[in-house]
Order: structure tokens, then C-alpha cells, then sequence
């Protein structure tokens, strides 16, 4: 998910707050969800009157009011896609992303809207909600540098990324701890980005004067919720070293528990 600084704790912590045993049996919402592991819910906002696009992919669904955002959509997918496919990894299972103003019923049960996030993987149907780029073009990018469709297409990256991350987790059926979704979600958006861009992002960071991640051990949710612009660079420059990637590969294998210290 990403979100802006002043929420991101709370759209954050909505998403993840529950992570108790169980798969989709058809009939409920459980909150650890993989398509692999039974039926998929029912999209939980209103689809009606947008239209489908599917990247040239069997296995990418996507359905947006107009065809720009769609197009948009689809640049960040196959971003997503070619990260992991580095990493000779690929997967089959659907990739599913609603482009829509009316969030209403996860407004309400979540608290979600475009003012504070730009997107986010519901996990309870592990699809991706994102706000229209009209709607949330007003907002900045990372490091509040100016948004832009290269900035709108990185974040829908970032989103995939979560989906993705999920289908090659070790643990079927659980949701990767959420500083190591985070993580790997950040690691992929930047890598992938305009490479001008990437370089403004990382100068301005380097203007702030933050350190990089030591290791493992500074990689903490607590830090995400209180500086996710921050994390994301982090995770960048810590993900492009030897280590770094270790601990990528280490986060998809589920051989690293989640962090207690929240």
C-alpha cells in the first residue's frame, strides 16, 4: 500500500490489523487470503461501467473508467512483472486491479479514500483499489517531489508487487509480515522507475540527510508507519546491495518471522 506520510499508520494498519489462520472457503472474508487456496470473493466495490483491460495477459484483469489509467495500469504491471521475472521468477495467478472514484464500502468498513491513499491490496480479496489518476494527481509523489503518470504508474508497480509478493511467498495461505511486504514493495517501485526520477528521488533523500539501513534489523514497521517515504528510499538502496537481496530472497522464502516489536 502506499499512502500518504500523514496516514499512512492508519490506512496501514486497516489493512493488516488481523492476521488469524484461515482460507477463502467461498462464503467469507478471512484475513489471510491467497486466490490459490480456495474460491475469490466478489470485488468488493461496485465495477459497473468500467472497462476491462487485460495488458495482453491471461492471467491480468483490470477495469478502469477511461483508457488512459487503463494503460497506465498495465505499464505498471508488466514493471511489476519484469522485477520479479530478474529474480526468475513468474506466476499464473490472477493479477486483479480496480480502478474506481467509488470506494463506498471500503470507505466505511475501512476507512479508506483517495485523500490519503493512492492505492492498496485489500488482503482479504488480494486485489488491488486504485484511485483514478485524475483523483490523485493532486497529491505528491515520493520524497514530495510533483506527481506525475510516471509517479501514478510506480505505485501501481508497488501495489502489484504486493499480489505478486504473495503469490511466491513460502507460506501459502498466510500474508507476509508487513514490513517485509513493505519492503520488497518499495525495493520493486524504485528499481523500476524513470531513471531520472530515481535520481531525483535519491537526491533529495540524500538532502535529508537519513541514514540507509544498516541490516536487517532496521527494516521495522514501526519506521514505515512514521516515515514511509523514508522506508522507501531505504529499502531501495539497502535492496541494490548483496545483503539487501539476501534479504529479499530470505522474506520470500517465509524463513525470516515478522517483527514482534511493533
Amino acid at each position: 500500500m502506499f499512502a500518504h506520510t500523514h496516514a499512512a499508520t492508519l490506512s496501514f494498519l486497516l489493512i493488516f490489523a488481523a492476521q488469524s489462520a484461515g482460507c477463502f472457503d467461498g462464503t467469507s472474508l478471512p484475513d489471510e487470503a491467497s486466490p490459490s487456496c480456495g474460491s475469490q470473493p466478489q470485488a468488493l466495490v461496485n465495477t459497473e461501467g468500467l472497462t476491462s483491460h487485460n495488458c495482453g495477459r491471461d492471467n491480468v484483469f483490470i477495469v478502469a473508467r477511461n483508457e488512459r489509467d487503463g494503460q497506465l495500469a498495465c505499464a505498471g504491471v508488466t514493471r511489476a512483472i519484469s522485477f520479479f521475472k530478474q529474480w526468475n521468477l513468474q506466476s499464473e495467478k490472477p493479477i486483479e486491479i480496480i480502478i474506481a472514484e467509488d470506494i463506498s464500502p471500503l470507505r466505511v468498513e475501512q476507512g479508506f479514500s483517495w485523500e490519503i491513499v493512492y492505492g492498496f491490496l485489500d488482503p482479504r480479496d488480494l486485489r488491488v483499489y486504485m484511485g483514478p489518476y485524475a483523483l490523485v494527481n493532486k497529491n505528491s509523489g515520493l520524497m514530495s517531489l510533483p506527481f506525475s503518470e510516471e509517479f501514478y504508474i510506480s505505485y501501481v508497480a508497488h501495489e502489484v508487487t504486493h499480489i505478486l509478493a504473495q503469490h511466491f511467498y513460502g507460506h501459502a495461505c498466510k500474508l507476509m509480515p508487513k514490513e517485509q511486504q513493505e519492503y520488497i514493495a518499495y525495493f520493486s517501485q524504485i528499481s523500476t522507475l524513470n531513471p531520472e526520477l530515481r535520481k531525483e528521488i535519491i537526491d533529495a533523500f540524500a538532502e535529508k540527510r537519513w541514514e540507509p539501513f544498516a541490516g536487517i534489523h532496521d527494516i521495522h514497521p514501526g519506521y514505515h508507519d512514521m516515515n514511509p517515504a523514508g522506508f522507501a528510499v531505504k529499502s531501495y538502496i539497502y535492496g541494490s546491495t548483496p545483503e539487501g537481496q539476501k534479504v529479499f530472497r530470505d522474506y520470500l522464502a517465509g524463513t525470516v518471522p515478522p517483527r514482534l516489536d511493533q
